[in-house]
């Protein structure tokens, strides 16, 4: 054991991912940094996952398993954080799998660079094709600039999993209970509180398209409305720190995404009104004119329809 290097502890979620929970664990039990705690939340599996899990708690003092009633992903993410006792916490999902050195690379790169959270590339699985997904070349950011590219969502994504943070970052803070896209709704939090963050153009994590992902599951109407909920908290919460200066662009563009999958899946009148009230309320107007016209003409066309 390396007790010559802090804990990491690295939380796992699970819940009914038997199909690919095997392979997860594996990498984490075979990784070159030695000095970590897996924290596994069974979050009430129907399916064999908490046979694999104990199976591994009895192979590996390392993994810690902890059973709940299924409360949903954000419930077990806060579980796992409340039991965390490592400087430094990571998260991997329980139907995804790492290159054996991650942490090893992901903590190295956080003391070369005194950085408060490090983030590595990842390898994207979709259908057979494994994808090298563009990332942030080797760099280190300030607080503002990471926020920035954080707010974008293109190369710094607001994934919880390829990303390896010092522990206190999440103090008195929480995910949003029975709310998916929890980590939209909480990872700028985290990055704000941070002096320093490095990027690593290294792609370290495997990212599986499973049939159980929120991100890519038939459309949900509850889904839409939990992304539009984390994005205008993200939008107001960066025009009151004066960033993201053109934030009203990319807001816009989602409503208005979202609002075409809503005709196109033949959503309930009041939902549509419920998304329209909000387009309306929580776009800064002037902003939008000044960086993108024709969105706010295509924005000012939607509201006059509707009406």
């Amino acid at each position: 054991m390396e007790t010559d290097k802090p804990l990491i502890s690295i939380i796992v979620p699970v819940y009914n991912t038997e199909e690919y929970l095997k392979t997860c664990l594996e990498s984490l039990r075979l990784q070159t940094y030695k000095n970590l705690e897996f924290i596994i939340v069974n979050d009430g599996s129907t399916d064999k996952s908490l046979d694999i899990c104990k199976k591994y708690v009895s192979i590996d003092n390392r993994f810690k398993l902890i059973n709940q009633e299924n409360k949903g992903r954000a419930a077990a993410r806060n579980t796992g954080i409340s039991k965390v006792s490592g400087e430094y916490t990571g998260f991997v999902d329980s139907d995804d799998w790492i290159e054996k050195d991650m942490f090893e690379h992901l903590y190295d790169t956080c003391i070369k660079t005194k950085s408060d959270i490090v983030q590595c590339s990842y390898f994207y699985h979709k259908n057979g094709e494994i994808l090298d997904m563009p990332s942030v070349p080797d760099s280190i950011c300030t607080r503002d600039e990471a926020l920035e590219l954080l707010f974008q969502d293109k190369l710094v994504k607001n994934f919880l999993f390829n990303k390896l943070f010092k522990a206190e970052l999440f103090e008195e803070i929480t995910f949003p209970v029975g709310k998916n896209f929890e980590d939209v709704a909480v990872l700028y939090k985290v990055f704000a509180k941070a002096n320093k963050i490095a990027f690593s153009s290294k792609p370290m994590y495997h990212y599986i398209i499973s049939t159980g992902s929120v991100s890519h599951s038939k459309f949900k109407i509850k889904d839409k409305l939990d992304y539009l909920e984390a994005i205008n908290e993200q939008y107001h919460w960066a025009e009151s720190q004066g960033l993201w200066e053109k934030s009203s662009v990319l807001l816009t563009r989602k409503y208005l995404s979202i609002l075409k999958d809503c005709y196109k899946n033949n959503v309930d009148k009041e939902h549509i009104k419920y998304i329209l009230k909000m387009l309306k309320q929580n776009i800064n107007t002037k902003k939008l004119w000044k960086y993108a016209p024709y969105l706010a003409i295509r924005r000012t066309i939607r509201l006059l329809i509707s009406k």
